[in-house]
């Protein structure tokens, strides 16, 4: 199936993202995934807000916390942040509580 027109994915989503690293975030209703160019879905909808791609990964908002998932919706890691930003040469930054401090793909704290 070849890719759809930004206006036939806006009939089909309430609002759609950029692409990056072929997906999209979408919203549809009050769920959000990530979409192909041909608007498949990568995985089932189910958070409450997605962000672009970066680097593999997406940061992604449910139940109030923050994470980061692959392509397939699965998470990248066990922790769940309360402020995730977007990966940048192997790392980001993430709010723990009162703590900042910087992780790597798979989760684990650079001190």
């Amino acid at each position: 199936m070849e890719a759809l027109s930004q206006e036939e994915l806006e009939k089909m989503f309430d609002e759609v993202g950029p692409f990056r690293e072929g997906l999209a975030a979408v919203r549809q209703g009050e769920e959000w995934s990530h979409i192909y160019p041909n608007g498949v879905p990568a995985y089932e909808p189910r958070f409450d807000r997605a962000s672009s791609f970066h680097e593999g990964l997406a940061k992604v908002l449910k139940d109030g916390k923050q994470y980061h998932i692959r392509h397939d919706g699965s998470a990248a890691y066990d922790q769940r942040f309360g402020w995730v930003d977007h990966f940048r040469e192997g790392l980001t930054k993430v709010q723990d509580g009162r703590q900042w401090y910087h992780i790597r793909h798979d989760g684990t704290r650079v001190d």
